[in-house]
């Protein structure tokens, strides 16, 4: 695949805010601890009236003139929105990563937001890994960590068609690198994986391109985000930044992407150690006869209690076992919907594509024909006024001459006629 462009190359559009309609009573006394913890799923019908969706004011009496009623109609912004799981590619100096994953979180009203990228790695010994030893790796993005956050509707590089934006990232420090706290090795595949995602965090200028139509996410919606962010008006989700539920509650280690990255890049490449050497015979230490054991027998509360206790894990274990399957298989439909979302909206395109196409070789034979009967119309009007004008002419012409002959006729039939006879002699006279 061709390396694409660093940046965008279409102009970043300016935001503009707008003020939201005052909030209700009950938001307002909401602390920040309850709006990290509130995670809301917005529906494609509210994230597609983030653009021209009114605000709803009570309604005006009878008297009320209509146009006064236009006046009273705000704007208003969703109190939270969270867009997980889009597909995205991260571009930075030449390289990128495509198999990747963006969350976008945003609760405007209480000042909070939080970015993350993640993608699935095969670790051999991971905690909470699934059934095929996959594992999630995540890029914490914290928003006060941006100095500039650019938005571009329509970028020159759409690795997702037309639904494709464009998010660069302007950082202060690099992002963070999340992942699990041990594992043993690399499988396939990851360790390529693992080494652009460590390039990927060094990184404090790249370019996130993503799948996000607006009819999910409005770009007026976009805009405002990244002008808020960029104003530094946003501080980081704590709930969605907490490391202990991570990895079924063994929490992870965070890589900073200023500190060195060589010890996790090559951790999955180290070798297991080896086993002691077992001592020569001569060398072991002499046997002893065991001694009584003094240690006293477990009641029956104590064995059942632990038995209790091995049977708890057994079920917890499912419980994730299971959770992890599941997890799996939505990923892997999530990943199947879109791409026949994709695949269908490419169709689309190229149907109205060939549409219009049609359309402009039928418009253009209609124009040449409107233009070959025009000149037609032209032709025969042009011959028609020179006939009637010879006609004209000629008329008026044998009417000047019959006029001239009359007048001549009288003028003669009108003068005195004087003749003058003269006669020859004649011989035999």
């Amino acid at each position: 695949m061709a390396d694409p462009p660093f940046s965008p190359a279409a102009s970043t559009a300016s935001a503009t805010s707008t003020n939201p309609n005052t909030p209700r009573s009950s938001e307002l006394h909401e602390g920040n601890s309850q709006a990290d913890q509130e995670t809301v799923d917005m529906g494609n019908h509210q994230a597609v009236a983030v653009d021209a969706a009114p605000s709803s004011p009570s309604s005006p009496s009878s008297a009320e003139s209509p146009s006064l009623r236009n006046h009273d109609i705000q704007p208003t912004w969703p109190s939270k929105i969270d867009r997980t799981k889009i597909r995205a590619e991260a571009c930075w100096l030449g390289q990128t990563i495509d198999n990747v994953l963006l969350d976008i979180h945003w609760a405007g009203q209480h000042g909070r937001a939080f970015l993350k990228l993640h993608t699935t790695l095969h670790l051999e010994g991971a905690p909470g890994a699934s059934r095929h030893g996959l594992v999630n790796a995540y890029i914490f993005i914290y928003p006060e960590r941006i100095r500039q956050l650019s938005f571009t509707s329509q970028p020159q590089y759409s690795p997702f068609g037309p639904p494709t934006i464009a998010l660069t990232f302007d950082l202060s420090r690099p992002p963070a690198l999340i992942l699990p706290k041990t594992y043993t090795s690399f499988g396939p595949g990851a360790e390529d994986t693992m080494q652009s995602l460590c390039s990927l965090v060094q990184q404090t200028y790249f370019t996130v391109f993503a799948s996000l139509p607006s009819r999910m996410l409005s770009s007026s919606w976009l805009q405002q985000f990244c002008q808020d962010i960029t104003e530094h008006k946003l501080k980081t989700i704590a709930s969605l930044a907490n490391l202990k539920s991570l990895y079924q509650g063994h929490g992870a280690q965070v890589v900073e992407g200023d500190s060195p990255l060589e010890a996790v890049c090559d951790q999955g490449n180290a070798a297991a150690p080896a086993a002691p050497e077992l001592p020569a015979y001569e060398e072991a230490n002499p046997s002893f006869p065991p001694s009584r054991s003094t240690k006293r027998k477990r009641s029956y509360d104590e064995s059942s209690a632990m038995g209790h206790d091995s049977k708890a894990t057994g079920i917890a274990a499912m419980q994730a076992l299971i959770g992890d399957m599941l997890e799996a298989k939505l990923t892997a439909h999530e990943r199947r919907v879109g791409a026949m979302l994709s695949a269908h909206e490419d169709k689309v395109q190229e149907m109205l594509s060939a549409h219009l196409c049609k359309v402009n070789e039928q418009l253009a034979i209609n124009n040449y024909s409107i233009a070959d009967q025009i000149d037609a119309v032209e032709e025969r009007v042009r011959n028609d006024v020179v006939n009637e004008f010879t006609d004209t002419i000629n008329n008026r012409i044998l009417e000047e001459m019959e006029g001239v002959q009359e007048s001549v006729m009288e003028q003669i039939t009108s003068m005195p006629l004087q003749a003058h006879l003269t006669f020859p002699n004649h011989p035999y006279l």
